[in-house]
């Protein structure tokens, strides 16, 4: 993961209002000093030491998305149980980092909610933002601010889960980033 994005840093560091946008779906681990880890495939959960040890601290991973914001913009999405345990505001540092001006960050739950698969193995969020992908209200030219998927994620989220998850939204731009799906 962070080599990709060591990648995606080098192509976009020549480029002139790029867009970087940054999925992860997975587990999210939020530890008992409130630190969230991003847990990929194969890590390693036989002990709280272990997991720690081999899942990714958000910290890592959001000190190199900030770097991509430094040569255009970047748009992250995490959908996994705790994400908004990434933007917590007691890590005065990260948060910091989510304040950067060409950042956007989307978390599928709070802190201390599970993100629930409704759909196909799908999340909630992952389904809210494929249909915000396809939906009717990007523009006549087919585009969709950050706003209006920002807006349409916080109804249709907790809509799809009977009110069991929010989704957190850290925007410090505005701009039309995505050409719809339809």
């Amino acid at each position: 993961i962070l080599s990709e994005l060591a990648s995606i840093r080098d192509a976009m560091s020549g480029g002139v209002g790029d867009v970087a946008v940054i999925f992860f779906a997975g587990h999210g681990y939020l530890d008992d000093d409130e630190k969230f880890y991003l847990c990929p495939y194969a890590v390693n959960n036989s002990s709280a030491a272990a997991l720690e040890a081999s899942a990714l601290a958000a910290t890592d991973f959001h000190d190199k998305v900030a770097r991509l914001a430094k040569y255009g913009r970047a748009v992250l999405f995490l959908d996994a149980c705790r994400s908004g345990g990434a933007t917590n505001p007691l890590d005065r540092s990260l948060h910091a980092m989510f304040a950067a001006p060409n950042l956007a960050v989307f978390t599928s739950s709070a802190a201390s909610e599970d993100s629930i698969d409704v759909c196909l193995g799908n999340g909630a969020f992952t389904e809210a933002l494929l249909e915000a992908l396809k939906h009717p209200g990007a523009d006549r030219n087919g585009l969709i601010r950050v706003s209006d998927l920002s807006r349409y994620l916080s109804t249709r989220i907790p809509s799809l889960t009977a009110g069991k998850q929010r989704p957190e939204v850290e925007v410090h731009f505005e701009t039309q980033l995505f050409v719809s799906m339809q």
